[in-house]
């Protein structure tokens, strides 16, 4: 919106932004059915307001407007993955302390003695921001027609490993034990059927 006439000092503009958490995601297929991925997650909030104060065109007047401050964390990353595996991307953590402070009025002021009658509370709230894609390369020979009969809507199905996941190996367990700079999986646990 737009404000001013051929008569007034100045105009005054007043613009929309997009504020909250924006990801974007630029994919493509490279050889051997591996996906590249830019991804940039924005987290964006309202930080608060300052009071800005314009000097009029023709005199001594002046304008006073308040102007949102925002506050932006983002990641820029690329990435590449195999089809149908998942990407987990962290770290847009944001800490926000909180602190207050009260007292009984004249007592709390009382100097040594005071600490009787204040008391004070202290809050750390931590927000963190993870992202989970998985994406999927859909070809033209995974479409089936619609029928009464089958209610899939692809043909192809997802890959799924032979055997189960056991926790007290090296390559499934979460503690890292003995040599990791090869890790070898089960045979043929990745074959296709």
């Amino acid at each position: 919106m737009t404000g001013g006439t051929q008569n007034s000092a100045g105009s005054a503009s007043v613009t929309y932004s997009n504020v909250g958490t924006i990801l974007q995601v630029t994919p493509r297929i490279s050889a051997n059915d591996y996906i590249w991925l830019k991804v940039v997650p924005v987290v964006s909030s309202h930080y608060g307001d300052v009071i800005v104060t314009v000097a009029g065109g023709g005199g001594n007047s002046s304008s006073s407007f308040a102007v949102p401050i925002f506050d932006f964390r983002r990641i820029d990353s690329q990435v590449m993955i195999p089809n149908g595996n998942t990407l987990v991307m962290g770290g847009l953590v944001q800490d926000n302390p909180t602190a207050s402070y009260s007292k009984v009025p004249l007592l709390g002021d009382i100097p040594g003695l005071g600490w009787a009658f204040r008391s004070e509370s202290k809050t750390m709230t931590k927000d963190n921001l993870i992202i989970f894609m998985t994406p999927t390369i859909i070809k033209n020979t995974d479409f089936q027609q619609a029928s009464s009969a089958s209610s899939e809507y692809l043909q192809s199905k997802p890959v799924v490993m032979k055997s189960r996941m056991n926790p007290s190996t090296i390559w499934d367990g979460a503690e890292p034990r003995g040599d990791w700079s090869n890790p070898v999986p089960v045979p043929g646990e990745f074959d296709k059927k």
